[in-house]
């Protein structure tokens, strides 16, 4: 993979944000932590932390803002990376940058509680859409 060059004008901040990714999977429950781990080591370019980095630089952020601007860009990587999961396991993908993804290491329902991997959509999904019928609206 090639980086862009851009990524050496925030390689210090980049650092940072590691860190606290680093620290977000520090958790008790040991699966869960294996599981945050194994997202974090097989991770992507760090695109979206770079974005916010930039951003923040670009509108002359305070240095006493660095703390927050590394926070922020470390939980714009979570929600990402969250994203993922569940987009991984609503497809079935066994595969994401040829790694195993979580659900292929973890049965249904562990990834997103509440969830399975079933290839059939919800019924509020199948059913004509209405006002009425929307996923959003109280049941009958």
């Amino acid at each position: 993979m090639r980086i862009p060059p851009f990524f050496k004008l925030i390689e210090e901040d980049l650092v940072e944000v590691e860190e606290r990714l680093t620290a977000a999977i520090q958790v008790q429950h040991i699966p869960l932590a294996q599981a945050m781990l194994h997202l974090i080591q097989d991770s992507g370019k760090r695109l979206r932390p770079a974005l916010v980095i930039l951003s923040a630089k670009l509108l002359a952020a305070d240095q006493a803002l660095n703390e927050r601007i590394w926070d922020m860009a470390a939980s714009v990587e979570l929600l990402h990376t969250a994203t993922l999961v569940h987009d991984d396991l609503v497809d079935g993908s066994l595969l994401r940058r040829g790694h195993p993804t979580l659900n292929s290491c973890w049965k249904d329902g562990v990834v997103v509680p509440g969830t399975t991997s079933s290839p059939r959509p919800p019924a509020w999904w199948r059913e004509p859409r209405t006002r009425a019928s929307s996923p959003f609206s109280p049941r009958p």
